[in-house]
């Protein structure tokens, strides 16, 4: 790893063109990567080639070493891997081997990292989520003497609690502030006049300077009002709310009438159910690989459009959804009161323990006292069984690697698409997304979906074990390229109900050597 780390600072400042070294395998194991992360992981450098696993056997009684092949280039960007699919002893000795390859961005850990470009929007989740208000005026923030110069009225109407990140990764402040941008002016000045003498001497001179015309010619609203997100905030008794830049992603609930600003992200809805898969490390790996850094803490930002709109929900049912909220729910309220018995304590103090303890990691004085005010190793459990019950909505092993987790979202992601275009669209919020399909019942919606996949002409899988085996070699050879068992099954009429049935096909097929496997996950025929 010293020459590997003397090779990249020459790649990284552009005094080599290229760098290619033979290491062991061991490059990609945790150890060596902390080396390989400065520079690959910072986008000093970027992988072009490699082949994270190698037989080093050229002859017999040579040694028997595994071995990688890393080749680096300056800046970001895209690379080929190799590896080995299969390997056999060839004329004299030495061992063959025979590669797949891919093409994408890769990581430290020689794989293909998730793309976010891969990713589709997904109807399902559309309207439920918005930045935060964009006050764009400090004069909208109420001070401590204003309430006892406005009348009752103007307080109950335009006068809302105020939440920032900060406030809800650090300490929690009782902010209010003015929100009359629904209003036209002269309804503010005649009916709220104390507001508007206030807003008038506090807004509206900073305003005439800004650069935008709306924000200097309509000074008494937000310059981000979200007016097209308003109308999804009635209907719930709470919101979701996360901070857009956080070092550790958490969500919380607040009231409807609470004004996020835009350092946060909101979601309109007040089902535990979301906001338990929100808080899931299922979520929470999708959200930092989907979304952007920021900062001298490089810390993951929530962009709404790539962390939550592209984000699959699972297909739970209502036993699994009552286990979500459960957990949700547990995990809210134990927060809550560990914060609010404990001053000192904060969300980010909180999770850096709980991160240290997730890494193994030793606690030193400060954290230890942490630990004890925050029952972290509590909050731990809760976080666990929460992400227990979410793997099990998803149907999915509950020891998945964070890599198995993204590649089965990014899937996953797929398949909803591929869903919402035959017109079976998983709504989170029908009543206020789709009012008018709210009411068919999910039966009608699945036949209707048979009918859209019938119509484009998928075959249907056979009822017979000998003619299923036909049909899935067919569809084998017919791909080309190795597939994964849930792609093929999704090629037949049936889709993901046999599944399982089209995998265990595959696993048998492999053994009897009338399919090979790739990693014991992809599937093609025989060469």
């Amino acid at each position: 790893m010293f020459w590997w780390k003397a090779a990249a600072q020459l790649i990284s400042e552009k005094k080599a063109q290229r760098s290619g070294l033979i290491t062991t395998k061991a490059i990609a194991q945790a150890f060596s990567r902390k080396v390989v992360e400065q520079y690959v992981g910072s986008s000093k450098a970027h992988f072009t080639f490699a082949i994270p696993n190698h037989p080093w056997v050229d002859e017999k009684g040579s040694a028997d070493v595994r071995i990688a092949m890393t080749v680096l280039a300056h800046g970001p960007g895209m690379g080929v891997l190799r590896e080995v699919s299969a390997e056999y002893p060839a004329e004299y000795g030495e061992v063959a081997a025979s590669p797949t390859e891919e093409h994408g961005r890769i990581s430290s850990k020689l794989s293909i990292e998730f793309d976010p470009a891969q990713l589709v929007r997904l109807e399902s989740n559309a309207g439920l989520s918005s930045v935060g208000y964009q006050l764009t005026g400090k004069g909208f923030i109420l001070r401590a003497t204003d309430r006892q110069k406005l009348s009752k009225a103007e307080v109950a109407d335009c006068v809302f609690p105020l939440v920032s990140a900060r406030e809800i990764t650090e300490t929690p402040k009782a902010r209010e502030c003015f929100d009359v941008s629904e209003l036209r002016l002269e309804i503010v000045r005649n009916k709220y006049p104390m507001i508007f003498q206030l807003l008038s001497d506090r807004v509206l001179p900073e305003r005439h300077t800004n650069a935008r015309r709306s924000v200097r010619e309509k000074w008494w609203v937000y310059g981000e009002p979200r007016n097209t997100f308003r109308p999804a905030l009635g209907g719930v008794e709470k919101i979701i709310i996360t901070p857009l830049t956080a070092k550790h992603r958490v969500f919380i609930w607040a009231t409807p009438s609470t004004r996020a600003d835009s350092t946060c992200v909101m979601f309109a809805t007040d089902d535990s159910y979301v906001f338990g898969i929100l808080s899931s490390r299922v979520h929470t790996l999708f959200a930092v690989a989907a979304g952007g850094r920021l900062g001298v803490g490089d810390d993951p930002r929530y962009l709404k459009a790539e962390c939550f709109d592209t984000f699959p929900f699972p297909n739970a049912t209502e036993i699994q959804r009552h286990s979500i909220r459960r957990a949700a729910d547990e995990l809210n309220s134990f927060r809550k009161q560990r914060l609010m018995e404990h001053k000192a304590l904060t969300m980010t103090k909180l999770y850096n323990v709980l991160e240290k303890l997730r890494r193994g990691e030793a606690l030193d004085e400060k954290d230890k006292a942490i630990h004890e005010m925050g029952l972290v190793s509590v909050l731990k459990q809760i976080h666990d069984e929460l992400d227990d019950a979410v793997a099990d909505a998803y149907g999915w092993p509950r020891d998945l690697t964070d890599e198995q987790i993204l590649e089965r979202l990014v899937a996953l992601n797929k398949e909803r698409a591929a869903e919402e275009r035959q017109g079976l669209v998983r709504w989170l919020r029908p009543e206020f997304q789709a009012p008018k399909e709210a009411a068919k019942k999910p039966q009608q919606v699945e036949a209707e979906l048979v009918a859209a996949e019938e119509a484009a002409g998928k075959p249907a899988f056979p009822k017979e074990a000998p003619d299923q085996v036909a049909a899935v070699r067919a569809m084998l050879a017919a791909e080309g390229k190795p597939i994964k068992a849930g792609e093929l099954a999704r090629r037949f009429r049936q889709g993901r109900r046999v599944e399982p049935r089209v995998r265990d096909l595959l696993e048998i097929m492999a053994a009897i050597g009338q399919a090979q496997t790739e990693n014991g996950s992809r599937y093609f025929a025989p060469r």
